[in-house]
């Protein structure tokens, strides 16, 4: 589609105050540059970097992590992501694993997701003991409904460190609350990814996740 095309197809209701039809028409249209090659890429799998969680799973033993971990680290994965909140000195353990095999300063990043089992002050304190380990991000450390705020707090447990929590919800809510959408303007929203699915004959935008980079000058 052309961009003209795209642009005719997104309702901007909620989103004017960060983009308008024009700027967003801008985007695209100086976006065409280098469309081919993107293709390109894209059809040969090489356009976005995947992560894989499949070593990350609870339960699994040590030998099963390190087959899976070096397994997938062969086929030429960088991001790893691992299930935490079970158990802290179990997964003490599990992210020590991963590190050994993945190493600190080879290119490589770990990422941890909590599936929002804790409150806010649980969030912070559990996450103190994981600062060790380098986790790129922490996802769904708290559920969605705690707001912002809660997001921001957590985002800063780790100073200046390369860490990041996430917010997940619907699209619809993020862009809809005035509370929600102001995230996207803050210098700590370092980017966003929406997760898509479809079911028969409608389609729907199952979560956006925004990362909350530390408030720190270097983001």
């Amino acid at each position: 589609m052309s961009p003209r095309e795209i642009v005719s197809l997104i309702d901007f209701r909620y989103i004017t105050d960060a983009v308008t039809p024009e700027e967003a028409l801008e985007i695209l249209t100086r976006a065409e540059e280098g469309k081919k090659e993107r293709l390109q890429e894209a059809l040969e799998s090489r356009a976005v970097p995947a992560y894989t969680t499949s070593a990350g799973w609870l339960g699994y033993g040590q030998d099963k992590m390190r087959g899976l971990l070096r397994e997938t680290l062969s086929k030429g994965y960088k991001h790893f992501k691992l299930k935490v909140g079970g158990n802290l000195e179990q997964d003490k353990e599990r992210l020590s694993i991963a590190r050994e095999i993945i190493g600190f300063d080879k290119g490589n990043v770990l990422m941890v997701d909590a599936n929002q089992v804790w409150s806010v002050p649980e969030a912070i304190e559990y996450m103190k003991e994981l600062k060790e380990f380098k986790p790129w991000f922490i996802e769904e450390p708290t559920s969605p409904d705690d707001g912002m705020m809660a997001l921001f707090s957590l985002s800063r447990v780790w100073g200046s460190e390369n860490a990041n929590t996430i917010l997940q919800c619907s699209a619809t809510k993020l862009f809809a609350r005035p509370s929600n959408r102001t995230i996207l303007a803050s210098p700590r929203a370092k980017c966003a990814r929406t997760a898509s699915c479809s079911s028969n004959s409608w389609p729907l935008v199952q979560s956006t996740y925004v990362k909350l980079m530390p408030a720190v000058s270097a983001v």
